[in-house]
């Protein structure tokens, strides 16, 4: 028998399918009863993790981090390749601010609502 790799993450309940099928209704009652301190469930078919029930406040927190670590990355990957630039002053965006707003009414005014 083949030695099975550790988890890199302990706390989770691996179940095959049929029996998370049947537990749903209790699974999602522990999620509600269990708040914080539910666990992750994994389940497949034959031994083989396939899918994964998580809490939606863990959910929401996973999702969270991986937009800070992409955020993250995305910053230091600006960091570590400068792009060139141009210095402009508050009046000249001002004065291309109301360009552009002065467009956009001209173009409302007369029944265009093309972003153009």
């Amino acid at each position: 028998m083949a030695k099975r790799d550790r988890p890199l993450i302990k706390d989770y309940i691996v179940q095959n399918t049929s029996e998370t099928r049947a537990d749903l209704t209790k699974i999602l009652e522990g999620f509600r009863k269990n708040g914080k301190k539910s666990l992750p469930i994994l389940f497949g078919s034959h031994g083989k993790s396939e899918a994964v029930l998580a809490p939606a406040w863990l959910w929401k927190k996973m999702i969270d981090e991986l937009d800070d670590l992409r955020l993250a990355i995305t910053v230091l990957e600006r960091l570590n390749s400068p792009q060139q630039y141009e210095r402009v002053t508050i009046e000249q965006i001002r004065a291309e601010t109301e360009k552009r707003l002065d467009k956009l009414q001209s173009s409302t005014d007369a029944g265009d609502t093309s972003d153009t």
